[in-house]
Formats: C-alpha cells, structure tokens, sequence
C-alpha cells in the first residue's frame, strides 16, 4: 500500500493524506449507522453484496487481460465521467463489503466462537479496509486527471 500511495502521491501531490482522510470518514460514517442500526445485514444484502464483488473482479480480470494484450483497458475507452461513476460505484461496494464484515465480526464475537474466528472477521475487516482505501485512492486520482485534462 505504501508503495502505491507513494506513486499516486508523487503524480497528485496530497493525494494519500486526502484517501486516508476520506477513508477514516467513510469507515467511520458505515460503522456509526451500522451500530445504530440505520443498515441492517441480511441474508438477501450479502447475496447481492456477494454478486457486486464478483461483477467487480471480473471487470478487473477483463482490464487485466486486455491490458495484457495490449488493448487499451474499459475505463480508457469510456472516458473520464464514466470512468469515474464506475470508480464511485466499486467505492460503494467495498464500503457495503465494509459493512458486512461488521457484522461479521459481531456475530463472530457474540456467538461464542473459537478464537481464531474473531482473528478471521479482522483479517476481513482490514482486507475491505485496504480495498476501500485503494479504490478511494484510484477515484481521487481520476478526479484529478479529469482536472488536467478536462473531457
């Protein structure tokens, strides 16, 4: 993470510290209305939460594989809004992952599981932390690049 903060910090001076900080109240604002009860987690919500993720790795395996070959990637072809409603988009969907691994962990602690358990909710809970952050990190940068090169 270091290192990508580094490279985005160096093109967009700031940037890493205006992530952190949006991350910080991002995580902050879902953890608030998930204990107070604004967002409830259901069976239904990590279904369809779980059919999200995986429209978004496929969508990063297909921008994987055409940058492979040397295709220019989905978001380059579409331009700089679209690109940026798809960065909000998959922002959303980390911070619903964030959501559901609160509850997660809850349950885990609640429930009387071995320890390990509550070990595998945190491992969770950092793995969306980081995927919030990274893609909090790419939709700042496409904002600023939008910027510099307007449409």
């Amino acid at each position: 993470m270091g290192f990508i903060s580094a490279g985005e910090d160096f093109r967009f001076p700031g940037i890493a510290i205006q992530a952190v900080c949006v991350t910080i109240a991002m995580s902050s604002c879902l953890l608030l209305s998930y204990r107070f009860g604004w967002i409830r987690v259901t069976e239904s919500f990590n279904r369809k939460l779980t059919v999200a993720i995986s429209g978004v790795v496929l969508f990063y395996m297909a921008n994987i594989a055409m940058a492979l070959l040397g295709v220019p990637s989905l978001t380059a072809k579409a331009g700089v809004i679209p690109s940026i409603l798809i960065s909000v988009v998959v922002v959303g969907i980390a911070g619903m992952s964030l959501i559901s691994d609160f509850n997660s962990a809850v349950q885990c602690a609640g429930e009387g599981n071995p320890k390990y358990m509550e070990w595998y909710a945190a491992l969770g809970l950092l793995v969306s932390l980081v995927w919030l952050y990274i893609e909090v990190l790419n939709l700042l940068g496409k904002a600023r690049k939008a910027e510099e090169e307007p449409f």
